[in-house]
């Protein structure tokens, strides 16, 4: 039951990080930092019109950084709490959970199932 929590707790982190979309959140901290360079080594643009862009992309990465962060939390908190109800039941100890989900059986488990669904939306994506 210790292995089969820790690998819960694992799979469904990456699930819910997936659904709250912080794996797509990259691509726009890509884009708004891309953009931020631009607008930087513009010559055409006067000092003002670069600092009132770099406000703007200061506050675009901060509401990024706020998303991903409380989202990245939610998806950790949400099966660990799940766990957490499991252990005051006395079904599974939280402290052999959190040694399991750091032993390379989990890491390596959750790591290859991680990499066949890449592989499986990769293929998918392919066919579509």
């Amino acid at each position: 039951m210790t292995y089969a929590s820790a690998l819960f707790l694992s799979l469904s982190a990456v699930v819910l990080a997936r659904r709250f979309g912080v794996d797509t959140r990259r691509f726009e901290v890509v884009a708004t930092s891309r953009e931020a360079y631009r607008v930087l080594t513009d010559s055409t643009l006067n000092d003002d019109a670069k600092e009132a862009a770099m406000q703007r992309s200061a506050k675009t990465f901060a509401r990024q950084f706020v998303f991903i962060s409380a989202a990245s939390l939610a998806a950790i908190g949400v099966p660990l709490a799940i766990v957490w109800v499991l252990a005051a039941d006395g079904l599974v100890s939280l402290k052999a959970v959190v040694e399991a989900v750091l032993s390379w059986q989990v890491l390596l488990s959750a790591a290859l199932l991680i990499g066949a669904r890449a592989l499986y939306d990769r293929v998918m994506r392919g066919t579509h």
